[in-house]
């Protein structure tokens, strides 16, 4: 039996975690949806909701390593465990192996009160041994070797599926790939984009200082802000104003690459929810046109809702397919492509479990399919931009050499005219990595039509 909603001790942060990962393994709705969702439900202080966040992603992130240090000590018994008490002991495990300031005493604990309040009473001697038990032998764990099994080794040491981590030790090498995943484990920084129509970076940044805050400059990108001690997002100043955006650096590099100019005709095919639009509306000074198109009408209002906190007047919605649009040919294309999403692991840790190699097959077709239409809706002269938030080749260049192949009237720039060339490769891509570039994973390809195919000259 479960304690209901309404139970007064629900509040508890890490009774709270331990619900919504029930929940979210039940439901698999987004993560971040759940949480958000359980916040508002039970009425999560706002001080308390990063301690659950945190216990709710890292579990998740871990899941695959804590389920198997786990299963060294409950042997043929962990999978008909109730789901509650996987929880429990997986959130605790989680704790005293990420969370090096719970000392082990209070992590037993907190997992017996838990299994009380679980009302699995007959549980809680079962707990309490397997908890006593693993924390006694972590050091004696005999984890597969890397040289002998590379696979499985970086499989469970960094708690990826085995199909990931074999197809980027096949796409780079071990080396690589373990560094790849330990920066994909990392929770990320804090990254803003400040709004230039409101205010400086200067001027903003002296006061998140003022609020006792640490920004540094952005890396790659002259508007970006670090928050290296930021608390809760919340408590940023002037958010509700309009003078920043919560952005990663990686993805504010598209609107740099597609490098909108005042007055043009900008359309943007895969919009929602809006940070790459209004990036490019800031970017050329609130004046043109940009036409936000998104599959989903309810998702645009984000976009909508975005523009108006931002001061942004440049932007109509539209909620159509990009792959079927019909318009008047536009000076500039950007499209942010729906993709596998594995460059942003490190914020959206369930992505990883979410993902199959067939999602990467389907995203493959539909991205092909916004590339053929968008190739008629740009002018002679005009800019295709190209991006994704992956690292997966079959999304990114192979699709652009396909896409060139087919399209004589089509050729590539170099993105290194629009941003720092560290960030490009030998092709003219911009291809970030985690653990090269510490941002996001993503790609960006800048195309320009040339010219007419077919037609004579009069």
């Amino acid at each position: 039996m479960s304690p209901s909603d309404s139970d007064p001790e629900y509040s508890n942060s890490r009774w709270t975690a331990v619900r919504v990962l029930v929940q979210y393994r039940k439901k698999q709705p987004f993560m971040s949806e759940q949480l958000h969702a359980a916040f508002r439900k039970n009425h999560v202080p706002p001080a308390e909701r990063p301690f659950v966040t945190e216990l709710v992603q890292g579990t998740i992130r871990r899941q695959l390593q804590l389920n198997w240090i786990l299963r060294q000590f409950i042997r043929g018994k962990y999978e008909k465990l109730p789901d509650m008490i996987r929880a429990i002991l997986q959130i605790s495990l989680y704790q005293k192996l990420f969370l090096s300031r719970v000392p082990d005493y209070a992590v037993v604990d907190e997992a017996v009160r838990l299994t009380r309040q679980s009302h699995q009473e007959k549980l809680v001697g079962f707990v309490n041994g397997v908890l006593r038990n693993v924390l006694r032998h972590l050091d004696e764990l005999d984890y597969p070797d890397v040289d002998k099994n590379p696979i499985e080794a970086l499989s469970i040491r960094f708690s990826f599926p085995e199909w990931m981590v074999e197809r980027w030790v096949k796409q780079f090498d071990v080396k690589f790939t373990r560094a790849l995943l330990e920066a994909l484990n990392h929770t990320p920084v804090l990254s803003v984009r400040v709004n230039t129509l409101k205010t400086s970076v200067k001027e903003y940044a002296s006061v998140l200082k003022e609020g006792g805050f640490e920004p540094e400059k952005g890396v790659y990108l002259d508007e970006f802000l670090t928050i290296q001690k930021s608390g809760r997002i919340e408590r940023l100043p002037f958010y509700e104003e309009g003078y920043f955006s919560i952005q990663d650096e990686s993805a504010g590099l598209a609107a740099h690459v597609l490098n909108p100019q005042p007055g043009e005709r900008i359309l943007d095919m895969c919009a929602a929810p809006g940070g790459k639009t209004t990036h490019i509306a800031e970017r050329m000074k609130n004046q043109g046109h940009i036409i936000a198109v998104d599959l989903h009408a309810r998702r645009l209002k984000t976009v909508e809702e975005n523009a108006r906190r931002l001061g942004i007047r440049c932007v109509d919605t539209l909620a159509a397919d990009g792959r079927k649009l019909s318009i008047k040919p536009v000076d500039r294309i950007l499209i942010d492509a729906p993709c596998s999403g594995l460059g942003v692991i490190s914020r959206k840790p369930d992505i990883k479990w979410r993902r199959t190699l067939r999602d990467i097959q389907e995203m493959k077709t539909i991205q092909s399919e916004l590339l053929e239409n968008a190739a008629g809706l740009v002018r002679v002269g005009g800019v295709l931009v190209y991006s994704t938030c992956t690292i997966e080749p079959e999304e990114n260049e192979n699709q652009i050499f396909r896409f060139l192949k087919n399209h004589k009237n089509f050729e590539l720039e170099h993105t290194g005219a629009f941003v720092r060339e560290i960030l490009t490769d030998s092709n003219g891509f911009v291809k970030t990595f985690p653990n090269v570039h510490h941002i996001d994973g993503s790609f960006i390809a800048r195309l320009v039509r040339r010219r007419r195919v077919g037609r004579k000259k009069l």
